[in-house]
């Protein structure tokens, strides 16, 4: 639904749609880049290079990395968010544990 809604916005290529589809890009990433990628429109393949460019300085080398670096990202992440600490911090309920 994601990459169709980001087909549709890309085929409209309207300036008004380029902080949603930014937004989108950041959040879920390859299937909104796949949806732009199939509008093939100037204003999509733009957004679709800057979104590329953004990944690469800012995230890590996944051209590079193996199977198991990369299956350690979701698991850092994951295991941050589930730290009593992380889930104190930031007022979410504890399972189980009284604060």
């Amino acid at each position: 639904m994601l990459g169709a809604a980001a087909y549709g916005l890309g085929l409209l290529a309207v300036d008004e749609t380029r902080d949603t589809l930014r937004f989108a890009l950041n959040r879920y990433g390859q299937c909104v880049k796949e949806g732009l990628q199939q509008a093939n429109t100037d204003f999509a393949k733009s957004l679709v290079r800057e979104w590329d460019n953004k990944r690469r300085t800012t995230g890590p080398p996944i051209e590079s990395m193996t199977d198991g670096q990369m299956v350690e990202i979701p698991n850092a992440e994951l295991n941050a968010l589930l730290d009593p600490i992380t889930l104190r911090s930031r007022s979410l309920p504890l399972r189980g544990k009284q604060n």
